[in-house]
């Protein structure tokens, strides 16, 4: 029975059955308090005063967000397409990056080298 009852889930409870009644009601006091600790719910009311004030520019907003991050979404589309398709070993990747940071590190020119070299050797 209890495999059963981990493949398929249990019913949802209804708000109002007696079983489930206490359940419901503390999850939603604790969502309530949340709301009110961390000003959601006055967050909220300024939002939902604001869209029935002003609901061409609430929407206006909402609609360029939304095209917004399509439009950014279509970009990055459009480089991982365009990017080259030439594969590299990860050993490859390794010493392109290992020769890189050589080439930029300031201590491996050419009078770093030489000024680190013990005199005794010479």
């Amino acid at each position: 029975m209890k495999i059963k009852k981990m493949l398929l889930g249990e019913d949802m409870p209804d708000k109002n059955d007696p079983k489930y009644k206490e359940l419901h009601e503390q999850s939603f006091n604790a969502g309530a308090n949340f709301a009110r600790k961390t000003k959601l719910d006055v967050f909220a009311l300024k939002v939902q005063t604001f869209a029935s004030s002003y609901p061409k520019i609430f929407l206006g907003i909402i609609f360029s967000i939304v095209l917004f991050c399509i439009g950014l979404n279509l970009y990055r589309l459009s480089t991982a397409v365009n990017m080259p398709k030439t594969r590299s070993s990860v050993i490859q990747t390794q010493e392109q990056y290992l020769k890189l940071k050589r080439h930029h590190n300031p201590q491996n020119s050419s009078d770093a080298v030489s000024e680190s070299q013990d005199p005794v050797l010479e």
